[in-house]
């Protein structure tokens, strides 16, 4: 499954240009509209943003997630929409989102749901401050398992420093720490 590439004009914002695309209809009069939607930011390194939405199709309304990326040198945004049937592997689409589609009896729609709605359902855990002390579950690409992370604050950015060098850890959010 295959990708679209959207040109950037100069007054719109990558995110409606994407958004806009969604919006659709066919010679019948057919409409395909987003209803809500919600933005989180991707991993960083295929998808920098994610879009969850409650979708208005002909058939009913239904979850869909867009990954984007834009490339600003190219005033270009690459985008990848998948409805919940394609049981995509991103399972933050809030409750509210989930609350408004149609009821469905396709498993993969009702796996990623139920996935989506046990991510809600977990602890958020505290906020980071400057100068908290924390350990990351897992491996940071070469450096020891058991490295403890000094969190630096630079203003709404978070920065990582071990052994007096500064990291920009991405996907950080989603990779699991704990408080030392």
């Amino acid at each position: 499954m295959g990708s679209t590439g959207s040109y950037v004009p100069n007054n719109k914002k990558p995110k409606q240009v994407v958004l806009e695309h969604q919006d659709q209809t066919d010679a019948e009069g057919k409409e395909w509209k987003i209803l809500k939607h919600t933005s989180r930011r991707g991993d960083g390194f295929d998808w920098s943003n994610i879009i969850y939405a409650a979708y208005q199709t002909p058939y009913g309304i239904v979850g869909l997630v867009i990954c984007w990326k834009y490339y600003p040198r190219d005033n270009m945004v690459v985008h990848k929409e998948m409805t919940e049937v394609m049981h995509p592997y991103f399972y933050e689409c809030p409750n509210n989102i989930l609350d408004m589609l149609d009821d469905t009896d396709n498993e993969n729609a009702l796996e990623w749901r139920q996935k989506c709605r046990e991510n809600n359902a977990k602890p958020k855990p505290k906020k980071l401050e400057d100068g908290d002390k924390i350990r990351f579950k897992g491996q940071v690409g070469s450096l020891p398992e058991d490295a403890i992370f000094t969190v630096k604050k630079i203003g709404r950015k978070t920065r990582f420093e071990y052994a007096g060098v500064g990291y920009n850890i991405q996907g950080w959010t989603r990779t699991g720490y704990e408080f030392v």
